[in-house]
């Protein structure tokens, strides 16, 4: 999949340039308008959806594959039960991790995912699978398992990548500046999106990335 545009910043008019390319898998996805009168707007969400199934492969896997291959994880004898929740925690959740720069999934659906992993490996840990997710999600210090929502990794990665590239002047923090001030621009408020209620002026945007990363305000 790959595309390049042009345009200028809709508060600041600075002049934003980009071509860009995907390849998964040796996989290219061609995402593009029926004809030569389609905006690069109108495709916008079509292209969010290639892009995000391209970074989970085949979502699928996460619902019928990847407990099958959690259980053989976790079927050896050696295992101990106690090494159950950290294994979670810092190689399943790993691997949860990597598309979530990407993917703007909500915690309904990030709550299907990772409980086919519970299914699997709280029984194994001595703990019931039907154990209630307030009390699974809860920290440690709240009498819970201490297991992070994907959903909440998935917040924080959106904004730690926002912060750290606008902060170093990146080029990817320059499309993120470009698309704050686009955000402001169609809300008509005169402060940027993080200052902004959610409930409020949400209706009066686009569906998109950074969008998704605020909603939990």
């Amino acid at each position: 999949m790959g595309y390049g545009f042009e345009c200028l910043s809709a508060l600041e008019s600075q002049l934003v340039t980009g071509q860009c390319f995907c390849f998964v898998n040796n996989t290219d996805v061609i995402e593009a308008g029926n004809t030569v009168h389609h905006s690069g707007e109108a495709i916008c969400a079509s292209v969010q959806d290639a892009a995000t199934l391209c970074a989970w492969e085949n979502p699928s896997y996460w619902r019928r594959d990847q407990p099958q291959e959690v259980l053989l994880m976790v079927r050896p004898n050696l295992l101990h039960k106690y090494n159950l929740l950290p294994l979670i925690k810092f190689a399943i959740m790993k691997k949860l991790e990597y598309p979530m720069a990407l993917t703007t999934l909500d915690a309904q659906q990030w709550t299907e995912i990772l409980s086919t992993v519970l299914q699997v490996c709280l029984p194994k840990a001595g703990v019931c699978r039907n154990f209630r997710w307030a009390v699974v999600f809860a920290p440690l210090s709240y009498q819970g398992l201490g297991l992070p929502h994907p959903f909440g990794c998935q917040v924080f990665k959106h904004l730690k990548i926002s912060l750290r590239h606008m902060a170093n002047r990146t080029k990817t923090g320059d499309y993120m500046e470009a698309n704050f001030q686009a955000h402001q621009l169609e809300t008509g408020t005169s402060f940027g999106i993080l200052q902004q209620v959610y409930n409020k002026t949400a209706i009066l945007a686009f569906d998109m990335w950074m969008k998704s990363s605020v909603s939990w305000t």
